[in-house]
């Protein structure tokens, strides 16, 4: 997740500053293209395809991973990766690793609008979101006609994906999410949740915003900080 951040942050920047108006910056714009086209992600797929073909023959394998991607099992492997790597970043930043009993059945009671977002909100739906405008941004940039080299929206497949997934999969597996009935209701609950309101299971917005957000951004400021006063050299004055 942070490889394909940081990766269409640099393109954007790259973009902004002009690379791909002239001629001369052609070839790296290409070798950007190529990059985000061939991702490193589609290897393991190929080599699932592979497995599989070894083991079914080829119609089989390919309408096994069809059959995956149509029920979603790609976007949950990314999901969960995310899921994971927040987790670990978290525990490795600011300590408290221990073992959580989850149990190995599958949940059938729905949680609400509000009960998924405090739960994925912090951690992947606002990086959805954020690779998402990005997304969008280097699109808009790239093909307003005044670079050598306009970058394809199918050349963007995989932030794209990885958007999709930390954006749609909390609410795809949460069982019986979109009935409209509990959608609107659910609806009403959150606006009043976001205005101060309390909201089942779940407590207040400002708590929730402090501990989830403020707090630990206020703690990588201040180690940021730290990290660069102590790396720093001071050098006397003439």
């Amino acid at each position: 997740m942070v490889t394909i951040h940081m990766g269409i942050w640099v393109q954007l920047l790259l973009l902004l500053g002009g690379v791909g108006k002239s001629g001369a910056n052609g070839s790296f714009a290409a070798a950007i293209g190529a990059v985000q086209i061939l991702q490193l992600g589609s290897f393991p797929l190929l080599g699932h395809i592979f497995n599989l073909w070894l083991e079914s023959g080829l119609a089989t394998a390919l309408v096994t991973v069809v059959r995956q991607i149509i029920g979603g099992g790609l976007l949950f492997y990314i999901f969960r990766s995310a899921t994971s790597a927040y987790h670990m970043g978290r525990a490795v930043l600011f300590g408290g690793a221990s073992y959580i009993a989850t149990g190995r059945g599958f949940s059938l009671r729905r949680k609400t609008f509000t009960q998924v977002y405090v739960n994925y909100g912090r951690s992947h739906l606002y990086l959805g979101a954020d690779i998402l405008m990005m997304v969008t941004l280097i699109l808009v940039v790239a093909n307003n006609g005044g670079n050598a080299l306009p970058v394809p929206m199918a050349a963007m497949w995989s932030p794209l994906l990885v958007s999709a997934s930390l954006l749609a999969t909390p609410f795809w597996f949460t069982p019986f999410f979109f009935r409209l009935s509990q959608v609107l209701r659910d609806t009403r609950e959150f606006r009043a949740w976001v205005n101060g309101s309390g909201a089942r299971g779940v407590r207040s917005y400002r708590f929730w915003s402090t501990l989830a957000v403020v707090l630990p951004r206020a703690i990588v400021a201040i180690l940021s900080a730290l990290v660069a006063v102590t790396g720093a050299r001071f050098e006397a004055a003439d």
